[in-house]
């Protein structure tokens, strides 16, 4: 078992040292990164062992008795044969056969992730550009300009935006990202 486990760990990546789980401690697990022989009721333990040391957890499963890891994991991924339980608590469901999928479902989430942050970041600067615009001819000639010039020039403007962003190639991260509001708002005002 701990063989197939360790090769299968290689196909998706990790090439870190494996072991079998039973009568090893929390704290000597944590030196693993590939584990084999674990019953359902310690994959929990596992998981919080390692979320507790502030490292990204995933947890596979078919089986009811999975369901507790994988709810707890910072991914938990069903399996194609997966119970329905399990597939409920899930935030992956794989469809075909084999792990290797995972890093596929990975890598497309992140770059769909940075194609929402560049959107937000884009509406939020044409919003922006469009209120500093009305103002400024508000201001010059003391009412609201909007003629249907005006207005297709800026529904122009706002699509050409929309369609480089369904265009661009968003980098993958390295690391799961989260939002920043903070962040995103001080990046609009600095422009």
């Amino acid at each position: 078992v701990r063989q197939t486990t360790q090769a299968v760990a290689r196909q998706v990546g990790l090439d870190g040292e494996g072991c079998g789980w039973p009568g090893l401690g929390k704290a000597a697990a944590l030196k693993y990164e590939v584990f084999a022989e674990v019953l359902p009721e310690d994959k929990p333990r596992l998981v919080q062992a390692f979320r507790q040391t502030g490292h990204v957890v995933g947890s596979t499963g078919e089986k009811n008795g999975d369901e507790a890891a994988i709810t707890q994991a910072n991914l938990g991924v069903a399996l194609p044969g997966a119970t329905d339980v399990v597939k409920t608590t899930a935030s992956l469901l794989l469809t075909h056969p084999g792990l290797a999928n995972i890093v596929a479902a990975v890598s497309a989430s992140r770059r769909i992730f940075q194609r929402f942050v560049a959107f937000t970041f884009a509406r939020a600067i044409n919003a922006i550009t469009i209120a500093a615009f009305l103002g400024i001819g508000f201001i010059l000639s003391g009412q609201l300009i909007v003629t249907p010039l005006l207005l297709a020039i800026l529904v122009l403007a706002n699509e050409k935006v929309a369609w480089a962003i369904t265009s661009d190639r968003p980098s993958v991260s390295a690391r799961p990202e989260h939002w920043s509001v903070d962040a995103l708002v001080l990046a609009i005002l600095s422009i």
